[in-house]
Protein backbone atom coordinates (compact mmCIF):
# COMPACT_ATOMS: atom_id res chain seq x y z
CA UNK A 1 0.00 0.00 0.00
CA UNK A 2 3.07 2.41 0.99
CA UNK A 3 4.68 1.43 -1.76
CA UNK A 4 1.85 2.02 -4.91
CA UNK A 5 0.88 5.61 -3.15
CA UNK A 6 4.37 6.91 -3.19
CA UNK A 7 5.00 5.48 -6.83
CA UNK A 8 1.60 6.98 -7.83
CA UNK A 9 3.33 10.62 -7.45
CA UNK A 10 5.90 9.95 -10.02
CA UNK A 11 2.59 9.11 -12.32
CA UNK A 12 1.30 12.72 -12.24
CA UNK A 13 3.61 13.91 -15.18
CA UNK A 14 3.00 11.17 -16.60
CA UNK A 15 -0.72 10.64 -16.57
CA UNK A 16 -1.36 14.23 -17.38
CA UNK A 17 1.09 14.14 -20.44
CA UNK A 18 -1.01 10.84 -21.68
CA UNK A 19 -4.44 12.97 -21.04
CA UNK A 20 -3.03 15.87 -22.83
CA UNK A 21 -2.09 13.45 -25.91
CA UNK A 22 -5.70 12.35 -25.64
CA UNK A 23 -6.88 15.18 -26.06
CA UNK A 24 -4.28 16.99 -29.05
CA UNK A 25 -4.54 13.33 -30.51
CA UNK A 26 -8.28 13.19 -30.70
CA UNK A 27 -8.96 16.65 -31.90
CA UNK A 28 -6.05 15.73 -34.75
CA UNK A 29 -8.05 12.47 -35.68
CA UNK A 30 -11.51 14.00 -35.80
CA UNK A 31 -10.44 16.24 -38.06
CA UNK A 32 -8.82 13.84 -40.34
CA UNK A 33 -5.26 15.82 -39.91
CA UNK A 34 -3.08 12.48 -39.45
CA UNK A 35 -0.16 13.69 -40.26
CA UNK A 36 -0.84 15.93 -36.94
CA UNK A 37 -1.75 12.95 -35.13
CA UNK A 38 1.26 11.47 -35.61
CA UNK A 39 3.26 14.35 -34.66
CA UNK A 40 1.05 14.91 -31.38
CA UNK A 41 2.06 11.17 -30.04
CA UNK A 42 5.89 10.95 -31.36
CA UNK A 43 6.42 14.28 -29.56
CA UNK A 44 4.84 12.71 -26.19
CA UNK A 45 6.74 9.72 -26.37
CA UNK A 46 9.91 11.95 -26.52
CA UNK A 47 8.85 14.24 -23.51
CA UNK A 48 8.11 10.52 -21.77
CA UNK A 49 11.28 9.60 -22.04
CA UNK A 50 12.37 11.93 -20.30
CA UNK A 51 10.11 11.59 -17.64
CA UNK A 52 10.89 7.65 -17.37
CA UNK A 53 14.41 8.74 -17.08
CA UNK A 54 14.09 11.20 -14.12
CA UNK A 55 11.47 8.56 -12.22
CA UNK A 56 14.09 5.78 -12.49
CA UNK A 57 16.63 7.99 -11.08
CA UNK A 58 14.05 9.22 -7.91
CA UNK A 59 12.75 5.72 -7.88
CA UNK A 60 16.43 4.08 -7.40
CA UNK A 61 17.30 6.89 -4.45
CA UNK A 62 14.18 5.81 -2.44
CA UNK A 63 14.58 2.48 -3.11
CA UNK A 64 17.83 1.95 -1.36
CA UNK A 65 16.93 4.58 1.85
CA UNK A 66 13.04 3.08 1.49
CA UNK A 67 14.05 1.48 5.39
CA UNK A 68 15.56 4.25 6.45
CA UNK A 69 12.49 7.05 5.32
CA UNK A 70 9.51 4.63 6.44
CA UNK A 71 8.76 2.31 8.86
CA UNK A 72 9.21 -1.02 8.06
CA UNK A 73 8.66 -3.72 10.21
CA UNK A 74 11.97 -6.05 11.79
CA UNK A 75 13.51 -8.34 8.74
CA UNK A 76 11.90 -6.79 5.95
CA UNK A 77 14.51 -3.97 4.96
CA UNK A 78 16.16 -5.67 2.03
CA UNK A 79 12.62 -6.97 0.81
CA UNK A 80 11.45 -3.28 0.72
CA UNK A 81 14.55 -2.20 -0.96
CA UNK A 82 13.93 -4.72 -3.42
CA UNK A 83 9.94 -4.12 -3.31
CA UNK A 84 10.12 -0.74 -4.66
CA UNK A 85 13.35 -1.15 -7.05
CA UNK A 86 10.63 -3.86 -8.62
CA UNK A 87 7.48 -1.83 -8.88
CA UNK A 88 10.19 1.45 -9.84
CA UNK A 89 11.16 -0.84 -13.05
CA UNK A 90 7.36 -1.37 -13.80
CA UNK A 91 6.49 2.41 -13.92
CA UNK A 92 10.09 3.18 -16.19
CA UNK A 93 8.80 0.79 -18.70
CA UNK A 94 5.49 1.55 -18.68
CA UNK A 95 5.55 5.45 -19.04
CA UNK A 96 6.89 5.87 -22.54
CA UNK A 97 4.21 3.60 -23.38
CA UNK A 98 1.25 5.70 -22.42
CA UNK A 99 1.15 7.03 -26.26
CA UNK A 100 -0.35 4.05 -27.54
CA UNK A 101 -2.70 4.11 -24.83
CA UNK A 102 -3.82 7.49 -25.98
CA UNK A 103 -3.68 6.37 -29.47
CA UNK A 104 -6.22 3.57 -28.29
CA UNK A 105 -8.45 6.47 -26.16
CA UNK A 106 -8.43 8.52 -29.47
CA UNK A 107 -10.15 5.75 -31.79
CA UNK A 108 -12.70 5.24 -28.56
CA UNK A 109 -11.03 1.59 -28.48
CA UNK A 110 -12.70 1.38 -24.39
CA UNK A 111 -12.86 -2.45 -24.94
CA UNK A 112 -9.44 -3.24 -25.51
CA UNK A 113 -8.16 -0.73 -22.86
CA UNK A 114 -10.51 -1.79 -20.24
CA UNK A 115 -10.06 -5.82 -21.48
CA UNK A 116 -6.35 -5.41 -20.89
CA UNK A 117 -6.65 -3.55 -17.38
CA UNK A 118 -8.95 -5.99 -16.52
CA UNK A 119 -6.80 -8.89 -17.32
CA UNK A 120 -3.77 -7.51 -15.43
CA UNK A 121 -5.96 -7.05 -12.31
CA UNK A 122 -7.02 -10.26 -12.37
CA UNK A 123 -3.32 -11.63 -13.24
CA UNK A 124 -2.01 -9.70 -9.89
CA UNK A 125 -4.76 -10.88 -7.63
CA UNK A 126 -4.78 -14.80 -9.03
CA UNK A 127 -0.73 -15.19 -8.51
CA UNK A 128 -1.31 -13.10 -5.03
CA UNK A 129 -3.79 -15.53 -4.22
CA UNK A 130 -2.00 -19.09 -4.80
CA UNK A 131 1.24 -17.27 -3.46
CA UNK A 132 -0.06 -16.89 -0.36
CA UNK A 133 -1.62 -20.14 -0.44
CA UNK A 134 0.91 -21.99 -1.27
CA UNK A 135 3.94 -20.51 0.71
CA UNK A 136 3.55 -20.21 4.86
CA UNK A 137 3.05 -16.95 5.89
CA UNK A 138 6.52 -16.24 7.60
CA UNK A 139 8.55 -17.57 4.76
CA UNK A 140 6.64 -15.36 2.19
CA UNK A 141 8.41 -12.33 1.17
CA UNK A 142 7.60 -8.48 -0.43
CA UNK A 143 10.14 -9.27 -3.20
CA UNK A 144 7.12 -11.53 -4.54
CA UNK A 145 4.83 -8.96 -4.37
CA UNK A 146 6.92 -6.62 -6.43
CA UNK A 147 7.71 -9.35 -8.97
CA UNK A 148 3.54 -9.98 -9.98
CA UNK A 149 3.37 -6.20 -9.89
CA UNK A 150 6.01 -6.15 -12.50
CA UNK A 151 4.35 -8.76 -14.60
CA UNK A 152 1.03 -7.42 -14.49
CA UNK A 153 2.68 -4.19 -15.57
CA UNK A 154 3.96 -5.35 -18.13
CA UNK A 155 1.55 -7.36 -19.67
CA UNK A 156 -1.12 -5.04 -19.85
CA UNK A 157 0.78 -2.63 -21.76
CA UNK A 158 2.40 -5.23 -24.30
CA UNK A 159 -1.29 -6.12 -24.92
CA UNK A 160 -2.04 -2.61 -25.47
CA UNK A 161 1.09 -1.96 -27.74
CA UNK A 162 0.49 -5.27 -29.88
CA UNK A 163 -3.69 -3.84 -30.26
CA UNK A 164 -2.49 -0.30 -31.07
CA UNK A 165 -0.62 -1.79 -33.78
CA UNK A 166 -3.41 -3.91 -34.65
CA UNK A 167 -5.93 -1.37 -34.97
CA UNK A 168 -3.97 0.96 -36.68
CA UNK A 169 -1.43 -0.68 -38.81
CA UNK A 170 -0.19 2.10 -41.14
CA UNK A 171 0.82 4.71 -38.02
CA UNK A 172 4.75 5.03 -37.31
CA UNK A 173 5.44 6.76 -33.82
CA UNK A 174 9.11 7.34 -33.98
CA UNK A 175 11.92 10.21 -33.63
CA UNK A 176 11.78 11.32 -36.98
CA UNK A 177 8.10 13.06 -36.46
CA UNK A 178 8.89 15.04 -33.56
CA UNK A 179 8.01 18.46 -33.55
CA UNK A 180 9.27 20.92 -31.20
CA UNK A 181 6.47 23.29 -31.81
CA UNK A 182 4.11 20.33 -30.11
CA UNK A 183 5.92 20.48 -26.73
CA UNK A 184 4.52 23.42 -25.54
CA UNK A 185 0.90 22.86 -26.68
CA UNK A 186 0.90 19.01 -24.72
CA UNK A 187 2.69 20.39 -21.39
CA UNK A 188 0.39 23.70 -21.31
CA UNK A 189 -2.29 21.20 -21.25
CA UNK A 190 -0.37 19.12 -19.05
CA UNK A 191 -0.02 21.42 -16.92
CA UNK A 192 -3.93 22.04 -16.17
CA UNK A 193 -4.88 18.46 -15.96
CA UNK A 194 -1.33 18.22 -13.40
CA UNK A 195 -3.25 19.99 -10.66
CA UNK A 196 -5.91 18.28 -10.45
CA UNK A 197 -4.30 15.16 -10.58
CA UNK A 198 -1.94 16.72 -7.91
CA UNK A 199 -5.28 17.46 -5.31
CA UNK A 200 -6.06 13.96 -5.71
CA UNK A 201 -2.75 12.48 -4.92
CA UNK A 202 -2.86 14.56 -1.57
CA UNK A 203 -6.38 13.61 -0.60
CA UNK A 204 -5.85 9.97 -1.63
CA UNK A 205 -1.74 9.13 -1.46
CA UNK A 206 -0.66 11.12 0.85
CA UNK A 207 -2.89 10.16 3.98
CA UNK A 208 -0.65 6.51 3.28
CA UNK A 209 2.67 8.29 3.77
CA UNK A 210 1.59 10.17 6.52
CA UNK A 211 -0.08 7.43 8.71
CA UNK A 212 3.11 5.12 8.06
CA UNK A 213 5.97 7.61 9.45
CA UNK A 214 3.25 8.49 12.67
CA UNK A 215 1.46 5.24 13.29
CA UNK A 216 3.56 2.23 11.51
CA UNK A 217 2.80 -0.01 8.81
CA UNK A 218 -0.11 -1.68 10.69
CA UNK A 219 -2.56 1.30 10.44
CA UNK A 220 -1.72 1.23 6.69
CA UNK A 221 -3.18 -1.99 6.42
CA UNK A 222 -6.18 -0.90 8.54
CA UNK A 223 -6.55 2.36 6.52
CA UNK A 224 -6.22 0.44 3.00
CA UNK A 225 -9.23 -2.02 3.87
CA UNK A 226 -11.38 1.06 5.65
CA UNK A 227 -10.91 2.81 2.30
CA UNK A 228 -12.02 -0.06 0.06
CA UNK A 229 -15.67 0.57 0.09
CA UNK A 230 -16.08 3.99 -1.10
CA UNK A 231 -13.51 3.52 -3.56
CA UNK A 232 -15.29 1.21 -5.01
CA UNK A 233 -18.48 3.49 -5.16
CA UNK A 234 -16.42 6.43 -6.35
CA UNK A 235 -15.24 3.91 -9.15
CA UNK A 236 -18.84 2.53 -9.95
CA UNK A 237 -20.20 5.99 -10.40
CA UNK A 238 -17.73 8.68 -11.37
CA UNK A 239 -15.22 6.95 -13.64
CA UNK A 240 -17.76 5.66 -15.87
CA UNK A 241 -18.27 8.83 -17.20
CA UNK A 242 -14.71 9.28 -17.90
CA UNK A 243 -15.40 7.19 -21.45
CA UNK A 244 -17.30 10.26 -22.40
CA UNK A 245 -14.33 12.35 -22.53
CA UNK A 246 -13.27 11.55 -26.13
CA UNK A 247 -16.51 11.64 -27.10
CA UNK A 248 -16.91 15.07 -26.19
CA UNK A 249 -13.53 15.71 -27.72
CA UNK A 250 -14.68 14.50 -30.32
CA UNK A 251 -18.21 16.60 -30.87
CA UNK A 252 -15.96 19.98 -29.64
CA UNK A 253 -13.25 18.92 -33.00
CA UNK A 254 -16.46 18.66 -35.27
CA UNK A 255 -18.20 21.64 -34.04
CA UNK A 256 -21.29 19.87 -32.94
CA UNK A 257 -22.31 21.84 -29.77
CA UNK A 258 -25.95 20.64 -29.89
CA UNK A 259 -25.24 17.23 -29.54
CA UNK A 260 -22.41 17.80 -26.79
CA UNK A 261 -24.82 19.38 -24.75
CA UNK A 262 -27.53 16.72 -25.25
CA UNK A 263 -25.32 14.15 -24.50
CA UNK A 264 -24.07 16.21 -21.18
CA UNK A 265 -27.37 16.89 -19.65
CA UNK A 266 -28.80 13.23 -20.86
CA UNK A 267 -25.79 11.71 -18.84
CA UNK A 268 -25.93 13.94 -15.97
CA UNK A 269 -30.14 12.62 -15.60
CA UNK A 270 -28.74 8.99 -15.89
CA UNK A 271 -25.66 9.60 -13.06
CA UNK A 272 -28.64 11.36 -10.75
CA UNK A 273 -30.41 8.79 -10.62
CA UNK A 274 -28.24 6.00 -10.05
CA UNK A 275 -26.87 7.61 -7.14
CA UNK A 276 -29.80 8.19 -5.45
CA UNK A 277 -30.11 5.31 -3.96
Amino acid sequence: VLSESIIMFSEVLTISVRQALSRHATFALSQNRTDEFVEYLSTGRRLLFMVAGAVFVIGVTLSLSFPLLFKVPDGFAQQSRIHFSLITIACVLSIPNSVFWAALYAKQRFDLINLSTSVGLVLRAVCIFVYFWLVPYRESSLTAYGTVFLVMTLTQNMMIYRWCRRVMPGIKISSRTFRPEKVREILSFSGHTSLVRISALLHQNAANVLINIFWGPSMNAVHSVATKLPTMVYRIFIETSWVLTPTFTDLAARGERDKAERLLLAFSKILAIGTYP
